[in-house]
């Protein structure tokens, strides 16, 4: 609710900004792009904060999944001169998701993944255990051992700017399907993180294993 209301204020600041002169352009520009970003950041709170809830799932295959992930970020700021690609993989196995929500975690890490300082970032999918697992391979510069316990836990960020949430939404959001996230590996030549999820075997036994999660 806070978060609803703090965006309502944004917009309206938006507004009066159409209203200033050419003249004074520069401060236009200054404002519109300050404002923005605090309204991007509200919708992350706003995603995050609704992570673990209304998990609707339904039958995907895992490339889509992937597909997705990657067509999401690959026309942010954070992909310029970057690369993202996608490993096929045939047959295509099918999980039981909630698309909008698993496709957001999958794409908060690929961009997490090139903030961080990778280059390349690489999609693929295999079966694991009997689970399917999304995996996200990147040549960035790997994490610390000293923080490798704490990434998933809300607001803890090693970046000058940011919340901390991205990872704990991916965390969040995985758990209420009855799937987990794990660093598979991480070193100086990349880290792979592994979204492992239940494969297709019908919808009510997944989203009650979310449910039980949850609670």
């Amino acid at each position: 609710v806070l978060a609803h209301e703090l965006r309502h204020g944004l917009h309206v600041i938006l507004n009066i900004i159409c209203t200033i002169k050419d003249s004074e352009a520069e401060y236009k520009v200054l404002l519109n792009t300050t404002v923005t970003d605090m309204s991007a950041r509200m919708n992350d709170l706003m995603e995050f904060a609704r992570a673990g809830h209304m998990i609707s799932p339904e039958k995907v295959g895992a490339d889509y999944l992937l597909y997705q992930a990657a067509a999401t970020v690959s026309h942010s700021e954070s992909a310029i001169g970057k690369k993202i690609t996608v490993e096929p993989s045939l047959p295509v196995d099918m999980v039981m998701a909630d698309k909008p929500k698993i496709v957001s975690a999958l794409s908060n890490l690929v961009r997490n993944a090139l903030e961080a300082g990778a280059s390349d970032v690489l999609l693929r999918w295999e079966k694991q255990n009997g689970n399917i697992d999304l995996i996200i391979d990147d040549n960035g510069p790997g994490i610390g051992d000293d923080i490798r316990q704490e990434i998933f836990q809300p607001f803890f960020s090693t970046k000058k700017k940011g919340y901390g949430i991205g990872l704990s939404f991916v965390d969040t959001v995985v758990r209420a399907h009855g799937g987990k996230i794990r660093i598979s590996k991480t070193g100086p030549e990349g880290t792979e993180f592994r979204v492992s999820l239940l494969p297709h075997r019908g919808e009510e036994s997944v989203a009650n294993r979310g449910n039980d999660d949850q609670s």
